[in-house]
């Protein structure tokens, strides 16, 4: 049975992992790929997505612009990209490592009205598409803002969130796509739609070392060696940033993904998600206490993780996007 997918994400170093997962998975149809601002701008990150797909032989699937600011600063013209993003994400989202498209390779089109075709699909669809976010919830926001009885009907995988972990924004208490736009991840936990939430919890557990990074330089012709040229930097960063990732640099978005083809990859906790708004907490994610005694029936946070099957999986098929990658560029 096919996978319908939307990506809606902010695409740097590990944005990218996981789109190039999903072009090395079987039986999945990506309808498209939606821009939002976070590791680079909105602008950015759907050139990226772009790109990415134009590179996989996917000028047909659409790319998206999203919203390009959060929802509390509306009155923003542009998204300023945080220091710490771009320690780990680079300028343009891939560490300075450039993806160069031959003349022959078709090009699809940039298009306007992301949150619309998400609203399009959703509507039409139902929970026979999956929406993954792998980057701030300002899209899912607007679009369950404007038309909230898609709340019922969507299926939402994110990647975001830390419960029995610290954070790894600023304040080592948020997670970064969660204090990019604190008031839009709030409205979409309490928003009554089914989301499945893939934090630092378990994305902490996959990790890339240094050998997958050679591996793809070594095995996956021109598309693995620019990713290794990303991975390079984003590996660099994390070292730089934690003695804990000299053991490897955390799966985020890739481990969202592949969730949300394979459900069993991950075990999950029922809770009733809030997001702080206020004070040194903010962006915080925790269970709202004034739901501490109802049902669990929405939200459901992954507490564990399968890691010793889904690091080999991830390599083999990021292996394949590469070779799927190379046949249309070469």
């Amino acid at each position: 049975m096919t996978q319908r997918i939307i990506l809606d994400c902010d695409t740097g170093i590990d944005d990218t992992v996981a789109l190039m997962y999903l072009f090395g998975s079987l039986g999945v149809e990506i309808l498209g790929v939606v821009g939002t601002f976070g590791n680079v701008t909105e602008d950015q990150a759907t050139r990226n997505n772009r790109a990415l797909l134009d590179a996989a032989g996917l000028a047909r699937v659409p790319a998206y612009h999203g919203e390009p600011v959060p929802s509390f600063e509306k009155t923003l013209s542009e998204y300023e990209v945080d220091e710490g993003c771009e320690r780990f994400h680079g300028r343009n989202g891939w560490g300075g490592a450039q993806l160069e498209l031959p003349a022959h390779v078709e090009r699809g089109d940039i298009l306007e009205g992301g949150v619309e075709f998400e609203a399009r699909i959703v509507e039409e669809l139902g929970s026979k598409v999956t929406v993954i976010a792998t980057g701030p919830l300002t899209n899912i926001d607007a679009m369950l803002t404007h038309y909230p009885h898609l709340a019922e009907r969507l299926h939402l995988v994110i990647m975001g969130g830390a419960l029995t972990q610290p954070g790894n924004c600023y304040n080592l208490i948020s997670e970064t796509n969660m204090v990019n736009d604190p008031e839009a991840a709030n409205r979409v936990f309490h928003s009554g739609t089914d989301i499945t939430v893939v934090g630092i919890d378990v994305t902490h557990r996959t990790l890339m070392t240094r050998a997958h990074m050679n591996g793809f330089a070594q095995q996956g012709g021109t598309a693995g060696c620019f990713l290794a040229d990303a991975l390079a930097y984003y590996i660099n960063a994390n070292e730089q940033a934690d003695p804990v990732f000299m053991a490897g640099s955390p799966l985020h978005d890739p481990l969202a993904v592949a969730a949300a083809l394979d459900p069993t990859l991950i075990t999950c906790f029922p809770i009733n998600l809030m997001v702080d708004l206020e004070g040194p907490q903010r962006g915080r994610t925790v269970g709202d206490p004034t739901l501490i005694n109802s049902p669990a029936e929405h939200v459901r946070m992954a507490l564990g993780v399968d890691a010793e099957r889904f690091v080999p999986e991830w390599y083999a098929r990021v292996l394949s996007a590469c070779e799927r990658m190379n046949a249309v560029m070469e």
